[in-house]
C-alpha cells in the first residue's frame, strides 16, 4: 500500500448486500433501519452574521460600562460566530487557504477554524450590528447624530477577559461526536450543553439512540472494510488503529488526556501515511491537518498554543526520521488544557486542548517518557516494494471514503454509543497511568467488541533506551576484549594508547566504531580523550548490560577499570575478564 493516495481511477468492485458497503443495518429492537442511499436534509452553510431586524441603536454616553454591556448583548444576539474560549474573545470562520495556522500548521481550505478577535475586527462587527449615535445640541434642541464605534468601548470589551453574555467554545467538529452523557451530538449548530460547534461538512446517516452489541458488530464490519488492504502486524495492531479512530470521536466525552497514536511500518510504501490520512478523512472529511517535526522546544510551544487556540481536532506529524519525543510533547500528552504566553504579547492564556495526535515513521524510535504516552499501530509488508502492489479492494481509498463518509462516521460512533448503551460494562483492563478515562471509554469499547486490548502493542514500541542498550552491549563486549588483552585491568589512558597502535587497527575496529557512536562529535577515526572516556565509564559503573558490567577501582595510577561477567541465574558477579 503506497503512503500516498492510490493513483488508480477505478473503484472497488461492488459488495453484496450484507457486506455493509451499501446498507447500514440496525436491529429492529433498538432503532429504525435507514434505507441505503437515504440521507438527512442538506446541511446549512457556514453561518453568517447579521441577525434579524434593524440594528439596535446604542447611545454613546459617559457611562462607558453600560455602553459596553449593550454592545456585548447586541453581538451575542446577532453574531452567531462569536464566542469566548479560555480567556480570549474568538470568532469562528472557514480557513481561507492551506496554511491555516498561526505557526507552521497546514489545514485544508474551508476547514472551520478559530481566530482571536483583534481590535479592528471587533470595531467592524460593532459597526455591522450596532447603530451608534451621540447626542448633540443644535438650534432645534438636542438630537442624535450618527457616530463611529468608540475606541474606548472596543478596548474595554477586549480587556474584560470574561464575557458571560457569549457562549463558551470547547471545540469545532465537522461531524457527529460523542458527548459526556454518552449521547451523540448530531444536530448542526452550536450545542450549549457541550460547548461544541457542529459544522457538518456533509449529511450523515443517523446514529441509533441505543445500539445493541449486534448493531455495533455490524458497524465494526463496515470499518474493517475500510482498512482491508493494510498489512497490520497483528489483530492487536488493528485494534490499536480502531482506538485511534474512535479517540477524536470520543474526545469530548471523557476528561483527562488521550495518548499519542504512533503509526509505524517496516518499509517505505507500506501505507502508514495513507492509513493516517484515511483516519482523518473519516473523522473530518478533509486532508489531515499537518505540522512538521519541530525539535526546538520554544517553537513547539508556540505551535501548540496556535493549535489550542484554533481548536484543531486532529494533528498529523508525518514521516518522522530518527527519534521522536520531547518534554513539551510529553506535557501536551498528559493534559487537557494548555497554558502559555500568547503569541505576540506577554499575557498568558489557558485554553482547552482536545486535539488527538498522530505520528508516522519507518521503524520509528520514541525517546524519553513518550513511549508510555503512546498507542502503537504497526504495518508489516512482506514485499520489498509495496508501493508497486496491485489488486487493492479500494484502489482510490480516500475518494471511496469521501463517498462513504456519511455511513462510515456513524458506524464508528455506533461502537461507542453501543458500549454506553450497554452500561459501559467493566472490561478488567490493566491500569494505564494518566489515561484512565480514555481507557474506560475508548479502550474498553474496543475490547467489548471482542478485539484484543489496543494498549497491548505498547510493549513492542522501539525506544531510545532499548537502542542505547544494544549500542552499550556492543561497546562493553568490545571493551572486555581489549581489557583482557591488557591483563584484565587498565586505565583509560592505557586503553587509548592500545587503540592508537596501527597494528591493533583491525583487531579493535568494533570498539572504535562503538566509541564513534557514544561520542558522535568525534571526527572520523578520532578517539576521545581519557577524561571524557572516564566520565562515560563512570556513568556505566555497576550497570549490567548484556550479562556484563564495568567496574572501577581507585589506585595511585588513577581509576583502574575491569569488566565483570554477571551470572543471569543468581545475579552475583562471576569471573572477571
Amino acid at each position: 500500500m503506497s503512503e500516498n493516495d492510490h493513483k488508480h481511477s477505478s473503484d472497488s468492485p461492488p459488495l453484496k448486500k450484507g457486506e455493509l458497503e451499501g446498507d447500514f443495518r440496525v436491529s429492529k429492537s433498538r432503532g429504525t433501519p435507514q434505507p441505503a442511499g437515504e440521507n438527512p436534509p442538506s446541511i446549512p452553510p457556514f453561518p453568517k452574521g447579521g441577525g434579524p431586524g434593524p440594528r439596535p441603536q446604542i447611545v454613546i454616553t459617559h457611562r462607558e460600562d453600560q455602553v459596553a454591556d449593550q454592545v456585548l448583548a447586541t453581538l451575542a444576539a446577532r453574531e452567531p460566530n462569536l464566542f469566548r474560549r479560555g480567556g480570549l474573545l474568538v470568532q469562528t470562520m472557514p480557513s481561507e487557504d492551506a496554511r491555516g495556522g498561526l505557526r507552521p500548521m497546514h489545514r485544508s481550505p474551508g476547514a472551520p477554524r478559530v481566530r482571536e478577535l483583534a481590535e479592528p475586527r471587533l470595531r467592524e462587527l460593532m459597526a455591522r450590528h450596532c447603530e451608534f449615535v451621540k447626542p448633540r445640541e443644535s438650534k432645534d434642541g438636542a438630537e442624535m447624530k450618527p457616530a463611529h464605534p468608540p475606541q474606548w468601548a472596543t478596548r474595554a470589551i477586549l480587556h474584560r477577559n470574561a464575557w458571560p453574555e457569549l457562549p463558551r467554545l470547547e471545540g469545532l467538529v465537522e461531524g457527529p461526536v460523542l458527548t459526556a452523557g454518552g449521547s451523540v451530538l448530531q444536530r448542526p449548530g452550536y450545542d450549549r450543553a457541550s460547548g461544541l460547534y457542529h459544522l457538518p461538512s456533509r449529511p450523515f446517516l443517523p446514529v441509533p439512540e441505543r445500539p445493541s452489541l449486534e448493531d455495533a458488530r455490524h458497524a465494526l464490519a463496515r470499518l474493517e472494510v475500510v482498512v482491508a488492504d493494510f498489512p497490520f502486524a497483528s489483530r492487536a495492531h488493528f485494534a490499536a488503529w480502531l482506538a485511534s479512530l474512535l479517540t477524536p470521536l470520543a474526545r469530548f466525552a471523557f476528561s483527562g488526556p488521550s495518548p499519542l497514536n504512533v503509526i509505524d511500518a517496516n518499509v517505505r510504501g507500506a501505507g502508514k501515511s495513507l492509513l493516517a490520512e484515511a483516519t482523518h478523512a473519516i473523522v473530518t472529511g478533509r486532508p489531515a491537518a499537518r505540522m512538521p517535526h519541530i525539535r526546538e522546544e520554544s517553537e513547539l510551544r508556540k505551535t501548540v498554543t496556535a493549535i489550542a487556540l484554533e481548536a484543531v481536532q486532529m494533528i498529523l506529524i508525518d514521516n518522522v526520521v530518527g527519534t521522536f519525543g520531547s518534554p513539551t510533547l510529553d506535557l501536551v500528552l498528559t493534559g487537557s488544557s494548555w497554558r502559555d504566553r500568547r503569541l505576540g504579547g506577554n499575557r498568558h492564556v489557558e485554553l482547552p486542548l482536545f486535539v488527538t495526535w498522530y505520528v508516522t515513521g519507518n521503524n520509528l524510535v520514541l525517546r524519553g517518557d513518550t513511549p508510555r504516552r503512546a498507542i502503537y499501530v504497526r504495518l508489516e509488508s512482506p514485499e520489498e516494494r509495496p508501493e508497486e502492489r496491485t489488486g487493492f479492494r479500494h484502489p482510490d481509498l480516500l475518494a471511496w471514503i469521501e463517498r462513504e463518509r456519511g455511513r462510515l462516521l456513524p458506524a464508528a460512533l455506533t461502537l461507542l454509543a453501543g458500549y454506553c448503551a450497554a452500561g459501559r460494562p467493566p472490561q478488567r483492563l490493566t491500569q494505564l497511568g494518566s489515561y484512565e478515562q480514555w481507557s474506560e471509554l475508548v479502550r474498553a469499547t474496543v475490547v467489548w467488541l471482542g478485539l484484543p486490548d489496543p494498549a497491548a502493542t505498547r510493549r513492542e514500541l522501539p525506544t531510545t533506551a532499548e537502542a542505547e542498550g544494544v549500542s552499550l552491549a556492543g561497546f562493553l563486549a568490545s571493551l572486555a576484549e581489549l581489557i583482557a588483552d591488557l591483563g584484565g585491568t587498565a586505565t583509560t589512558k592505557r586503553m587509548l594508547l592500545a587503540l592508537e597502535k596501527p597494528e591493533n587497527g583491525s583487531r579493535y575496529a568494533g570498539l572504535r566504531e562503538a566509541l564513534e557512536e557514544l561520542f558522535p562529535r568525534l571526527a572520523s577515526g578520532e578517539l576521545p580523550a581519557p577524561g571524557p572516556l572516564g566520565l562515560k565509564l563512570r556513568s556505566l559503573r555497576g550497570r549490567v548490560i548484556g550479562s556484563i558490567s564495568i567496574e572501577g577501582e581507585k589506585t595511585r595510577r588513577g581509576i583502574v577499570w575491569k569488566v565483570a561477567k554477571r551470572d543471569g541465574n543468581d545475579g552475583h558477579p562471576g569471573v572477571t575478564v
